[in-house]
């Protein structure tokens, strides 16, 4: 080790403690932790939802991610030309619907005749 002062330029790194690595107070604190849930936990849990359904929601949140990242790429495989295409044809679909609609409720059956009107 050399002679510099902790965090001081020059110094040789040491490395620290090793990536994943956690020290004796948390992981005797995570053991009992572990432990205390088996017994209690369901139990605990049952409980803190209907004493304190705040708190309950506020753990809850911790545990969601903050950003949730979907990938989708079904259509990756489609040129741009192809994604054009079908949404023209798409297009084509819903004008038909909608003409075929608009016909449908400009043509009228008179009350009680049955005889359709134009």
């Amino acid at each position: 080790m050399s002679g510099a002062p902790p965090f001081e330029k020059g110094r040789v790194k040491t490395g620290g403690r090793a990536k994943g690595t956690r020290n004796k107070l948390t992981g005797d604190f995570l053991t009992a932790l572990s432990q205390a849930f088996e017994e209690l936990g369901p139990a605990a849990i049952k409980i803190v939802a209907k004493t304190e359904p705040a708190n309950f929601l506020k753990v809850i949140a911790s545990l969601v991610p903050k950003e949730l990242d979907i990938t989708d790429n079904r259509l990756k495989e489609f040129s741009d030309d192809d994604v054009d295409a079908i949404i023209a044809e798409y297009r084509e679909r819903v004008a038909r619907r909608a003409s075929a609609a608009g016909a449908s409720s400009s043509s009228s059956v008179r009350s009680g005749t049955g005889e359709t009107t134009h």
